[in-house]
């Protein structure tokens, strides 16, 4: 019987979590602490450690290069509902086995824990573990247009004296989206999409591609009657897609954790025709200008642009802002979106690049989620956020230039 470590400064939601766990046949041991799960660790034997980021008394990470230092056989979980692709790349490059984003369901929580575990198949038990919560708390769900696979963030304090779940699912879970009718106006729309874990968009004539990093999913899908219709997913084993280009014929992906970037052929398994090493850290945006390929780097803060066949760097540009997770080619400009700035930099198609503008969008201002996908087609920007399972579609026109 594995036993595993909660560590979480909720008492409710180790409570519900070690319940679960238990019912699927694991011993648990919990603590409330960064301190008291390092001081259990000396005592205790155990088999797997599920970490939340924010603590008390220590960040997660830092408990986690703790952890690994002293403990480096132990496999760790990295478990929050704040945070970003670019905070769970961090810490699996840290030691982390996996991380686990909020909202989550039973079976994403038992997938994870039976591949760090390399143990046997779980059955998971029926319900998300946030609805046992719900029930223990005596509070009833309201119901909101989110993902059917999610399940809202745990309340705080202040949410169990009287917000609500429903409320807070409302704010949290969905980062502002469900505010998002204000946002629109003529010629602007969003559509739903089949997972809060956007990392990549890319398209191709009637073809919208969607990268989903938690899953290791992309899906295919078509703009039909207004929506996006999902038409094929493709699950792709160990690579995490962190970006995503299409050229028509290929799909260019970008790999955090590999620290890759791949072409492969439209075939029913997206094969690899070709694959390299990134030049950067931690490849995210990719985007395809007719010609060759780009890619923004969340490690380097770098922007590059790719030979097609060998995926050489041509040339490279510092982007602007602190974490760039998306690049487009359009009208004769580079455009840079940035995951914690929620702004877009374009610069000029010129040898040094020049800066051209700063722009926003009242979408971008109003989000309160880190931007994870960016996308130019036909005078259009798409923007997709960590969290939150839409896409959303502006006319490039519309950006609002708040700086040169």
């Amino acid at each position: 019987m594995a036993k595993i470590l909660i560590t979480d400064d909720e008492r409710d939601m180790r409570l519900a979590l070690a319940n679960t766990l238990e019912l699927a046949g694991y011993s648990v041991i919990d603590a409330g602490s960064g301190k008291e799960a390092l001081e259990k660790l000396k005592t205790e034997s155990v088999d797997l450690m599920l970490l939340d980021i924010r603590l008390p008394d220590m960040d997660g990470v830092q408990i986690l290069k703790k952890v690994k230092a002293e403990h480096p056989g132990l496999p760790v979980i990295m478990v929050t509902g704040f945070g970003s692709l670019e905070t769970a790349v961090q810490t699996v490059q840290l030691g982390a086995s996996d991380y686990l984003p909020k909202p989550f369901e039973n079976k994403d929580l038992f997938q994870k824990i039976e591949k760090a575990l390399g143990a046997r198949a779980l059955k998971a038990s029926d319900g998300p573990i946030t609805s046992r919560l719900m029930r223990e708390l005596g509070v009833e769900p309201v119901a909101v247009e989110v993902n059917p696979e999610a399940v809202p963030v745990r309340p705080t304090s202040a949410a169990r004296r009287g917000l609500g779940w429903g409320l807070l699912a409302l704010i949290v879970a969905l980062g502002g989206a469900a505010l998002g009718h204000r946002w629109w106006s003529a010629g602007e729309a969003s559509y739903g999409i089949p997972t809060s874990h956007l990392s990549g968009i890319a398209a191709d004539g009637e073809r919208v591609w969607l990268g989903d990093w938690f899953s290791q999913t992309v899906y295919e899908c078509r703009l039909e009657g207004g929506q996006l219709s999902v038409q094929r997913s493709y699950p792709l084993g160990e690579t995490r897609p962190t970006g995503l280009a299409a050229s028509g014929d290929a799909l260019y992906i970008g790999d955090s954790w590999a620290k890759t970037l791949s072409r492969r052929a439209l075939d029913a398994n997206l094969s690899v025709v070709a694959s390299a090493a990134s030049p950067g850290q931690s490849p995210a945006g990719l985007a395809w200008d007719g010609e060759r390929l780009w890619s923004s780097d969340t490690g380097d803060d770098t922007a590059f642009r790719h030979s097609a066949t060998d995926f050489k760097v041509q040339t490279s540009v510092r982007a602007r802002g602190t974490n760039p997770v998306g690049v487009g080619v359009q009208g004769g400009a580079l455009w840079i979106a940035d995951a914690d700035t929620r702004r877009v930099y374009r610069h000029k198609l010129d040898e040094q690049f020049t800066p051209d503008g700063v722009y926003t969008h009242a979408l971008l201002k109003e989000s309160s989620r880190p931007l994870s996908a960016f996308l130019l087609t036909d005078g259009d920007a798409w923007f997709g956020f960590e969290g939150v399972n839409r896409v959303y579609r502006v006319r490039i026109g519309r950006l609002e230039k708040v700086a040169p």
